[in-house]
């Protein structure tokens, strides 16, 4: 049974926020930028992980023409954010959800995992 976009990607976004509390199990979705840098921009992380300083972002709609390819003020919004995070020390991990699709995802986290102490995993 194939699913419909929107619940293929919502169970894409669930599967990824689980295997993203593995590696640190302080992960959480949906996370305004003003809650962990100085910022009154209204920018939201797609997932961030505080322990290791990293924030996840799931970019969608480069097959139809979506905010993340078509340029201009969306586009342009997009790297403003991930600037931002960027000189406060965040690592800025991107994926989409065809990457999701084939796994992508799952080699990084494994570098990511290979890397880091297992204090983060308590």
């Amino acid at each position: 049974m194939k699913l419909s976009g929107n619940i293929e990607r919502k169970v894409l976004y669930s599967e990824l926020h689980k295997k993203l509390k593995e590696v640190d199990r302080f992960t959480m979705p949906e996370v305004p930028f003003s809650h962990f840098l100085p910022t009154k921009r209204k920018f939201r992380a797609d997932f961030l992980m505080p322990v290791l300083k990293i924030i996840i972002e799931v970019n969608g709609g480069q097959f139809t023409g979506g905010r993340h390819t078509r340029g201009g003020d969306g586009y342009e919004n997009d790297l403003v954010k991930i600037n931002l995070a960027q000189i406060h020390g965040y690592k800025v991990l991107q994926f989409t959800y065809q990457m999701l699709k084939r796994g992508e995802h799952l080699k990084v986290l494994q570098m990511i995992n290979n890397t880091t102490s297992s204090c983060v995993k308590l």
